[in-house]
């Protein structure tokens, strides 16, 4: 297989970095349809679309530990997701759908220097196939459980002989969803529809041009969600189920059985939809013994996404965000190699504008506000209060015009803007010292121009918190990799390398105080890996295996100080954590006999803080969200014939996670224990393969688990988990012509 990570066409197995790599045809035999199922088979990487905002196309990437846990236009991902070599800056539409797609790369470990900003974790690479040179086409059908109804066609060949070729691919994805609701809508339903075109012009042997559109819609309900714990000793909530709840006979005082996960008695906001387009040129000219390369972009986002917060029926807390984004890239690449060929090298810079809206309904404690206007001046500790009574003792916040109650009005309309300049420049080189070593030295220099522009108003008491209010900031950093490769008389590529990231600074998206408005620095990561890439038996065996150690810096966490001037607490991000993270991730693929293909990996994960300051509800011993210490993967497929002309194809692959904590804080209880799934998939198809006949089961002996969750114990009282997919099974027809 090849790849391009290093921005040139290469071997898999000559690259010296850390790589899981999928073609089309892996895609389709894992039965997944869009970028979340590849973590089903890569090594130290999770994927999740259910993430707690309930914007389900909302993805959550996480690398070697590294990944974003909260999604606001403030803050940035820390595992760039590329589709065919743009940048992907916001995780809202970034779940792609794997329609018409030649392969996939994931790389771990920082890749500051040729993909530059908030690649602190990893990267994800997709690549969508090119025009065939012969007309051709196909088309995938599929029907399945919860009404599944999907429709995928493609076209593909010259437009013009020999120097204008084209494609079209289009899809709809249809599926009811698999969570009731008590309200009677259906939670986690599918509904897509997709295109992509490409057009590639040569028009002469040194000279290639190519044109890509694609275009995604959906319109669905949120992600499934139940009430996973209540404190009602959480000041907010003892408060509003004291003086509004509590009166109408709708206070919130239990969680949700966890044996009924598939059953919301959520009556909220439930909204998950979204409309993305974007085009690309690109243009490799070579010129003489250089290649000039350059892809320009423009990508346009409009999504509308919300959730119940605490899934009951008492409609305490719910958000709503109404987004759109758009932004423009441009790359240049100069690439080429000294007259011995013993030196490679690329050279670039890079341009990256971005503008960004976001608006939040938030609506948290209604009626808490009107309540508190209407209590006498003082009060005594109401019996379901907690003994601080918000911090005010004796008596409870209230009496009209008590400057406390508009301070506990949480029904908020807050609008944020982000507007991004990014600049760099970057360079990368190997060299050949003989004809088995050699050493690859990179560097690349980001700035980084941010402004945010905020207008949160409460709804309620009628005021603003910030009006019309701007603050901007700068960031520059500095990221490389220094590494070297020897290969062993068998071919062996062994290799070593020190590499440093960087994920970009931002602003505190939820100030509830001015000394909330606070900017913070960028993270950054040093990581140090050694790794081996091995084939044997006439490449009937191969075996990579890679180990590492990183030194996770400046780290953003949430923390709590106190106002100097009114000594009240405030919450802010700060760059106030270090951690240190080592692991470890084995692939293996072995061709056994002529009809058996056995693929198995493992990885290894262990992370610690060894520095918190002062970061709110975490200590030393918390682990990094969404990083299990163990995972294990295993394929097993069999093809053989059948029939004279016809074929059987069997796989089987379970995918193995020990325990899992979702967020920051590791709440325990919407924290996944060790999981293990399997999934199967027979099909029947001729030796041309020119058509396939199959059936697949996802998920075969139906787990009940938790997929994510969101915790707002210690500010709101709830917290919330995400199911996962239960059992599925599907039935596909595959035409290709």
């Amino acid at each position: 297989m090849v790849v391009t990570a290093r921005k040139r066409v290469e071997s898999l197995q000559d690259t010296p970095i850390s790589i899981s790599a999928f073609r089309g045809e892996d895609l389709n035999a894992l039965s997944i349809s869009d970028l979340t199922g590849i973590s089903r088979a890569t090594p130290n990487l999770d994927l999740s679309s259910s993430t707690g905002d309930g914007g389900g196309s909302n993805i959550q990437a996480t690398i070697r530990g590294i990944g974003q846990t909260d999604f606001l236009i403030t803050t940035d991902p820390g595992v760039g997701i590329y589709m065919d070599g743009v940048y992907l800056g916001r995780a809202t539409g970034a779940n792609l759908d794997l329609l018409d797609v030649e392969r996939i790369e994931v790389l771990r470990g920082p890749q500051g220097t040729l993909f530059g900003r908030n690649t602190i974790g990893g990267a994800i690479s997709v690549i969508t196939s090119k025009p065939a040179p012969l007309p051709e086409g196909s088309v995938r059908l599929t029907t399945g459980r919860y009404n599944r109804q999907d429709i995928h066609a493609s076209l593909s060949g010259p437009l013009v002989a020999d120097t204008l070729g084209g494609s079209l691919s289009l899809a709809s994805n249809q599926r009811d969803g698999y969570a009731d609701r008590v309200d009677g809508r259906e939670a986690g339903d599918i509904d897509q529809q997709l295109a992509r075109g490409a057009l590639y012009w040569t028009p002469t042997s040194n000279l290639e041009a190519s044109l890509k559109l694609d275009y995604s819609k959906q319109n669905q309900e949120s992600v499934p969600m139940v009430l996973a714990e209540v404190d009602e000793q959480a000041p907010l909530l003892s408060l509003w189920n004291a003086l509004v709840s509590g009166p109408q006979g709708t206070a919130i005082t239990g969680a949700h059985p966890q044996s009924d996960m598939f059953h919301s008695d959520g009556t909220g906001v439930s909204v998950n939809d979204h409309e993305i387009w974007g085009v690309s040129a690109t243009l490799e000219w070579d010129i003489g013994d250089l290649t000039l390369k350059s892809i320009s972009a423009y990508r346009d986002l409009d999504a509308v996404f919300g959730r119940d917060t605490d899934n009951s029926s008492a409609r305490y807390a719910e958000t709503r965000d109404t987004v759109s984004q758009d932004q423009f890239s441009q790359e240049f690449q100069l690439q080429g190699s000294s007259p011995d060929a013993r030196l490679n090298w690329v050279a670039g810079a890079y341009y990256y504008h971005e503008e960004a809206v976001d608006r939040i309904d938030v609506m948290i404690a209604n009626g808490l506000y009107d309540a508190l206007e209407g209590l006498p001046a003082s009060v005594d500790c109401l019996a379901s209060s907690p003994p601080s009574c918000m911090g005010q003792t004796p008596g409870v916040p209230g009496g009209a015009g008590n400057p406390t109650n508009a301070v506990l009005d949480l029904m908020l309309d807050d609008y944020n803007k982000i507007e991004t300049d990014s600049y760099a420049v970057f360079g990368q080189g190997s060299y050949d010292l003989d004809e088995r070593v050699s050493v690859t030295l990179g560097l690349r220099y980001s700035y980084d121009d941010k402004s945010y522009t905020l207008d949160h108003y409460r709804l309620s008491a009628g005021e603003y918190i910030f009006h019309d209010k701007t603050v901007a900031e700068d960031f520059t950093a500095t990221s490389g990799r220094v590494g070297l490769d020897y290969t062993t008389d068998d071919g062996t590529l062994l290799y070593v390398s020190a590499s440093y990231g960087y994920k970009s600074g931002g602003f505190n998206g939820r100030p509830t105080a001015e000394g909330e408005l606070q900017s913070f620095d960028p993270e950054y990561l040093w990581s140090y890996e050694m790794g081996a890439k091995s084939q044997f038996f006439d490449d009937r065996l191969r075996l990579n295996a890679a180990a590492f150690q990183g030194y996770y810096e400046d780290i953003q966490l949430l923390v709590l100080s106190a106002d100097p001037d009114t000594g009240t607490f405030l919450s802010a991000i700060q760059n106030a954590g270090e951690a240190e993270i080592r692991g470890m991730e084995v692939e293996v693929s072995a061709l056994l006999g002529a009809h058996f293909q056995l693929d198995l990996g493992s990885s290894y994960l262990h992370s610690k803080y060894t520095d918190i300051g002062a970061a709110e509800g975490i200590d030393e011993n918390s682990y990094l969200p969404r990083t299990p210490r163990w995972s294990h993967y295993l394929a097993a497929s069999y093809q053989r014939p059948l029939l004279d002309s016809l074929d059987l194809k069997l796989r089987l692959d379970y995918q193995y996670q020990s325990k899992m904590y979702m967020d920051v804080i590791n709440t325990e209880s919407i924290a996944r224990d060790s999981l293990g799934l399997w999934n199967v998939r027979a099909s029947l198809l001729p030796s041309s393969e020119s058509y396939e006949l199959a059936m697949f089961v996802t998920n075969l002996t139906g787990e009940a688990y938790i997929d994510n969750g969101v915790s707002a114990l210690s500010s709101v009282g709830v917290a919330s988990a995400i199911p996962g997919r239960p059992r599925e099974w599907g039935l596909e027809f595959n035409w290709h012509f």
